[in-house]
């Protein structure tokens, strides 16, 4: 596997917004209507993740970095993971 410390970075980056989020809802943190947050920050997410996976390849042949390249299935992975989670959370 190449780049595996940078590929764990990311993991370890798209999974924490979700866990906080969990952490917010289970503490009573989201306000008065907890499901309407998650579905707003769930959305966020998934558009900030969906950006950032289809700059990889400009960042690449900007950089001529192989790296970018590397985590760009994971992050569109995790960008359908947020998808649904957001719809998930919307039943």
């Amino acid at each position: 596997m190449r780049y595996p410390f940078w590929r764990v970075g990311v993991f370890i980056a798209a999974c924490i917004a979700p866990v906080l989020w969990l952490y917010q809802a289970w503490i009573f943190a989201l306000g008065p209507d907890p499901g309407k947050v998650l579905v707003d920050r769930l959305g966020l997410g998934t558009l900030t993740l969906l950006l950032i996976t289809l700059a990889m390849t400009p960042f690449q042949r900007l950089s001529g970095w192989a790296g970018w390249i590397a985590v760009r299935r994971q992050l569109g992975l995790w960008c359908f993971t947020y998808v649904v989670d957001r719809k998930s959370t919307r039943l």
